[in-house]
This record gives structure tokens, C-alpha cells and sequence, in this order.
């Protein structure tokens, strides 16, 4: 597999936005949407036979600003706000992993995420972290090899669905 580090975010909202809910079930990250990108923001495109197959996104995001948002969802929806804190200066926020139904449980996510770290840390950031629900820790700890794990809230959606929330974190090597 080929992978291309990109700035398109147009070409990625279209991927992502164009994909069934049974393949791509999450609404688009609102960190990673056309109107809050700036030029410290990357995306990968994963490609097999010509076509996209995987995606990944990344960008430097201090943890401050990144708790802002989250501390609105938590407020409007009144859930829970654990107020996690993680290390680093030069922190980088990454989400927007996709892979094709086709290509799953190949690899190719973890090749993806691999790849994302390897661009993190030479852009000279110290911290790589990202948002999971509860129930993927294992996932993000033992298989895509993040350091720690920290809670961050939880929450009751609109339609009655219990969100719980972790930041999984890795330090530059």
C-alpha cells in the first residue's frame, strides 16, 4: 500500500462524508472539518489498485484548546467532565481513521497509525493523542501502542445513546 501525506481536507471530508454509516459510522471530527484546519494540519491517504483504501488525520492542536470543545459538549449535554491533563509541549491532536470494509483486519490501520506517529514526531512533536471510547483502550493501548490512557467524560447524546470517553496519549521516542 501506498501512502500519501496530504492537506487536502476537501478530499477527505468528501471520502468520509461519502461512506455508508455500516462503513464509516462516526460523524466527521469537528477538529479535522475544512473551516478549522490551518496549515499545521496533515491527512494520509492510504492506496491500493488506484484507489483510497485508508485515511488517517493529524494536526497541532494544543490539549487546552482542545478541551475547550470538549468541555462545551460535556456542559451542553450535561455529562460528565473528568478535566484530563496530558504531557508534552508540542502536542498533535490525530482522528479520521478509516479503512475500507474490504481491507480491514489487514494491518493496514495500524501501518496507518505507525505512519501518523513517524510524521508527528518529525515535525517536532512530543505528544501524539486521540479520543476513544472506553470500550477500544485495549485497541489503542496494545495494538497501536499508545503509552497511556487518561478519562476524559462521558455524556447522554440526544437520541439517548451513553458516550463514554478516553484520551489515549503516546511521548515521542
Amino acid at each position: 500500500m501506498n501512502i500519501l501525506v496530504s492537506q487536502d481536507f476537501n478530499k477527505l471530508v468528501e471520502l468520509l462524508n461519502s461512506q455508508t454509516k455500516d462503513d464509516y459510522p462516526y460523524v466527521m471530527d469537528y477538529f479535522f472539518k475544512t473551516d478549522q484546519i490551518d496549515s499545521n494540519s496533515y491527512c494520509l491517504f492510504g492506496w491500493e489498485d488506484n484507489n483510497i483504501v485508508a485515511t488517517y488525520a493529524y494536526r497541532k492542536l494544543s490539549f487546552k484548546d482542545y478541551m475547550v470543545y470538549w468541555s462545551n459538549v460535556f456542559s451542553k449535554f450535561n455529562g460528565e467532565n473528568f478535566n484530563p491533563s496530558i504531557p508534552g509541549i508540542n502536542q498533535w491532536y490525530s482522528s479520521c481513521q478509516w479503512v475500507h470494509k474490504d481491507y480491514r483486519n489487514k494491518g493496514i490501520g495500524v501501518s496507518m497509525d505507525a505512519r501518523k506517529k513517524e510524521e508527528i514526531w518529525a515535525q517536532g512533536g512530543d505528544i501524539n493523542y486521540a479520543n476513544c471510547r472506553v470500550s477500544m483502550k485495549d485497541y489503542h493501548l496494545n495494538t497501536l501502542k499508545y503509552d497511556e490512557s487518561v478519562e476524559l467524560g462521558n455524556f447522554t447524546n440526544p437520541s439517548g445513546e451513553f458516550k463514554d470517553y478516553l484520551i489515549v496519549y503516546k511521548v515521542a521516542v
